[in-house]
């Protein structure tokens, strides 16, 4: 899956969760990202890409047009029964709501394992 940057568009359902006209993303407008995994929330839906400083970053789709829509073969979906509707993507992303939460935090073990599957994606 491959998405452009648009800018910093954030509807105003976003700013509950701390996105607002002054939140600036490490990223470029204009500049194609990978997409490695997707989650629905109720207020957007989210995709984890890799951030201009080289760090996973979650950015709400409405940033974002998609210019190839393609799910790879080795994502899984996962539908909970929280607040967190489902999340799309490798296992031990979306494997449960803990794996995905240790990779929004940035837990040192699930960003570690993230470089890792990008290293063997070939990415």
């Amino acid at each position: 899956m491959l998405v452009k940057f648009i800018g910093n568009r954030f509807s105003p359902d976003l700013a509950s969760v701390g996105f607002t006209a002054e939140t600036r993303l490490d990223l470029t407008e204009e500049r194609e990202y990978e997409v490695y995994a997707v989650a629905e929330w109720p207020e957007s839906n989210y995709c984890c890409v890799i951030s201009d400083v080289d760090m996973p970053l979650w950015a709400p789709v409405g940033v974002f047009t998609t210019l190839r829509d393609n799910i790879p073969d080795n994502w899984i979906l996962a539908k909970l029964g929280t607040d967190l509707k489902f999340i799309q993507g490798p296992e031990f992303i979306a494997r449960d709501e803990d794996a995905y939460s240790a990779l929004v935090s940035l837990e040192p073990d699930a960003v570690d394992r993230f470089w890792q599957h990008i290293e063997e994606i070939g990415k």
